[in-house]
């Protein structure tokens, strides 16, 4: 409006110096257009039909039709045009000197506003307000605002319009000017978009895009392309719409995870409107700490900052993060996490509790001053947790326990290191293992332990533990070795334990843990050690454990276990099998004797019936055969001398035939029980030749025979011979010096012996004293005997 009505005066003033021209008056031949400095871009389309400004009436129409000659109608728009914008020739130079005054007045005012621009930028604030505005380019503001206010200056000097159709004049040509504003616009040259205005927003920060305020709110801060003072010093909270004009180089780390958008109307949105005209700068990471002189990938279109930034921005860890976690205090932020994590928040309200314990040592005492929105706020609470309710205070050693400020260095705990053995630097480091085991742990297992979600390893065997496993501790996915042997822990096996699918370890033995074994226990295909020995647990076992065919101990001992065992199949790994002192019954697998590995098999004090099958020679690691207090029968295979038996316990079966000759091949023999059984026949001369033998125990059956020389050269090792309740007859043999150096106790009650006990046995009694039981027939003679039997 204000650029129309400028031109329109130019009009009326050119019409004035025509009119002057023909009539050879004493105004002055200078163009008023001439001494009028207007932009000449905007006047393009108005002086093509300049003569459209004068105001015809109706009754002069045909005239105009007959030509432009009339002198009539000539002087009628020279008087016309002249009487509407001036009355004498002093009016016309004093509207020219106020619109030379208006420039002049403009251009002053946006200088003081280019200085105070300059002043803004030192303060800090002409581009950040530029940016939180919107703005619009510099020469958009400049063509497209900078003639919107001049134009509205003049309007203000004088009412040029003064008739109805000189008003229908004005709306023709304000429409001519709205086109032409629609034209520059697609051209990049209006005043607020085009591809430009899109540019000028990539290119320059916090002046792109349209205006937030008000019309008179002229942006002065466009008229340079100021860079910031500094930069920032944490990554934004949104992708940048422009990249900086020089100063920083930022190096992408990847794509960027917000898009300009294409016809932004204020601040950066988060996802774009449309596609970006060109390819956008991927911008995750942050400033280099020394500005570079790199040149940007987007040429300003302006010219460079004017001032250099006079601080170096702080580094920032790309783990930080620019909007903040919780809106309230530290405290606030911590209580909220932890209340948040727990399964019952109002144990926090307790000022007693454990928990509160810990949630306060974390707010006001610990040393690592963790923030609210530090990562391992619940780990730090949960190992505090562990220390309040398990009576750390009184641990044999707490060694860093709630004093150190890296958890990782406390006493029994361990956590996650990368392959290369460096510390995770992204995150806090997890705990992974706790290792507590015989250290005076006491009280119960906090429900909140299953917070550690990264845990593997759990040891708190050899304490005085109470309660039951809490049920939350199953959520422990990760776990591969659960240890709490040896405590007074009570209660059942959950089903929930099939959550430990990576489970290898389980130990509960030596508690008071009662019920049945979970059939879950075989959805767990990993377990190797199953130990549940000395509870109070009961039924049979699951058939299900035929599915553990990586289990390698099955230690089950002292319990109330009944029933048959299962098959198990295909347990070629078994090592240890311990179901000893429970009420099993049935024969013994033939699978175990079909597990090439295993070393001991002990399952004495049940109610197996049957015999050992011959397949036992197939053990050849075995070192311990514990079958004693059952109800076998038959003779003893004689393949057992091809194991590795070191300890070997028939007594109190119903074993029938003879000792085979095999036995003396275990070499490493150090004890045989062979006692209460129905065994016959003499005593293998090569069982007195192992000297590894500590006790040999063969009394109550029906052996007989004499002993024989042999007997009388057994080591040093050798101390307890039970010979006792057999048909052994004969001398006692003398023995001869420095040998039974370390014997205690000899029974040969209840035999056939003659003769009288050789002076060699009476002296180990008398020089050694070692020997303190002696029995023998009271119808043998013997001088230093303990005991004799009738």
């Amino acid at each position: 409006m204000h650029l129309l009505r400028l031109t329109t005066l130019v009009v009326a003033c050119a019409s004035f110096e025509i009119s002057a021209g023909v009539s050879n008056g004493n105004i002055e031949s200078e163009s008023i257009a001439d001494r009028l400095e207007v932009p000449s871009r905007r006047h393009a389309p108005i002086v093509k039909r300049k003569r459209r400004m004068s105001v015809v009436q109706p009754s002069e129409m045909d005239h105009i039709g007959a030509g432009y000659d009339s002198t009539e109608v000539k002087k009628n728009l020279r008087y016309r045009s002249i009487t509407s914008v001036m009355n004498d020739e002093n009016s016309s130079l004093q509207m020219n000197d106020s619109a030379r005054q208006l420039k002049k007045t403009a251009g002053d005012e946006n200088g003081k506003k280019s200085k105070k621009c300059k002043k803004d930028k030192k303060d800090g604030k002409g581009g950040k307000k530029d940016k939180k505005d919107g703005k619009g380019g510099k020469k958009d503001k400049k063509e497209g605002k900078g003639d919107k206010k001049m134009g509205r200056r003049l309007n203000s000097e004088s009412n040029f319009f003064q008739t109805e159709e000189e008003f229908e004049d004005m709306q023709f040509w304000e429409r001519e000017l709205k086109k032409s504003a629609k034209k520059d616009k697609r051209e990049g040259k209006g005043g607020k978009g085009g591809k430009k205005h899109k540019k000028d927003k990539k290119d320059k920060k916090g002046k792109g895009g349209k205006s937030g305020k008000k019309e008179d709110d002229y942006d002065y801060c466009d008229e340079e392309n100021d860079a910031p003072s500094m930069e920032p010093t944490g990554l934004p909270t949104h992708s940048p719409s422009v990249t900086p004009t020089k100063t920083f180089t930022i190096k992408p780390t990847g794509e960027p995870t917000i898009e300009p958008t294409i016809n932004p109307t204020g601040g950066p949105t988060i996802n774009p409107i449309a596609e970006p005209t060109t390819t956008p700068i991927a911008i995750t990471g942050v400033p280099t700490r020394t500005p570079t002189t790199d040149e940007p990938t987007f040429s300003p279109t302006t010219s460079g900052p004017t001032e250099v930034p006079t601080e170096v921005p702080t580094p920032i860890p790309t783990t930080f993060s620019p909007t903040p976690c919780y809106n309230g205090t530290r405290e606030e932020g911590i209580t909220a996490t932890v209340r948040n994590s727990v399964e019952d928040p109002s144990i926090l309200d307790d000022a007693n509790s454990a928990e509160s314990q810990s949630l306060n040592w974390v707010i006001t005492e610990d040393s690592a001053r963790l923030d609210a929105c530090s990562s391992n706020i619940v780990q730090r609470w949960t190992l505090g947790l562990l220390y309040f309710a398990m009576g750390a205070a009184d641990w044999e050693n707490n060694s860093g326990w709630l004093v150190d400020e890296d958890e990782c260095n406390w006493y029994g705990l361990t956590c996650n290191e990368v392959s290369d053995g460096r510390m995770l630097q992204q995150e806090a480091r997890k705990v992974v293992e706790v290792d507590l085991a015989s250290s005076g742990v006491t009280g119960e297992v906090p429900v909140s332990l299953a917070l550690l979600q990264d845990l593997t390893t759990l040891k708190l065997y050899n304490n005085t533990i109470v309660g039951s496993i809490p049920e939350d501790i199953f959520t422990l996915t990760n776990l591969k070795f659960f240890d709490v042997e040896e405590n007074r822990m009570d209660g059942t096996l959950s089903s929930s334990i099939s959550s430990w699918t990576d489970l290898r370890f389980l130990g509960l033995s030596n508690n008071t843990f009662d019920g049945t074994l979970p059939s879950e226990l075989g959805l767990i295909p990993t377990l190797k050690n199953l130990w549940v020995a000395n509870n109070d647990f009961r039924g049979t076992i699951p058939e299900e454990i035929n599915a553990l065919t990586k289990l390698r101990s099955l230690q089950m001992y002292s319990n109330e276990f009944s029933g048959t065992i299962p098959a198990m199949e295909g347990f070629v790994r078994l090592e240890i099998i311990n179901i000893g002192f429970n009420k099993f019954n049935g024969t013994i697998p033939s699978a175990f004797y079909d597990a090439p590995d295993l070393e001991s098999l002990l399952i004495q004090n049940n109610d197996f019936s049957g015999t050992l099958s011959s397949n036992i020679d197939n053990l050849v690691n075995l070192k311990k055969l514990f079958v004693n207090n059952n109800r076998l029968d038959g003779p003893i295979p004689f393949g057992i001398g091809n194991t590795a038996l070191e300890s070997l316990h028939l007594q109190s079966n119903k074993f029938t035939g003879s000792i085979p000759a095999t036995i003396g091949n275990l070499v490493n023999l150090t004890n045989i029980d062979l006692s209460d059984n129905d065994i016959d026949g003499s005593i293998p001369e090569g069982l007195w030749t192992i000297e590894a033998l500590e006790l040999v125990y063969l009394a109550n059956n029906t052996l007989t025979g004499t002993l024989s020389s042999s007997f009388s050269s057994l080591g040093n090792n050798i101390r307890d011979i039970y010979l006792n309740g057999n048909n052994l007859n004969g001398q006692l043999p003398d023995i001869e010096p420095g040998t039974f150096g370390m014997l205690e106790e000899l029974l040969l009650n209840n035999n056939d012996f003659v003769g009288t006990v050789p002076q060699s046995f009476c002296d180990l009694r008398n020089t050694t004293g070692v020997l303190t039981r002696l029995w023998h027939d009271c119808d043998v003679e013997c001088s230093c005997c303990t005991f004799c039997t009738p």
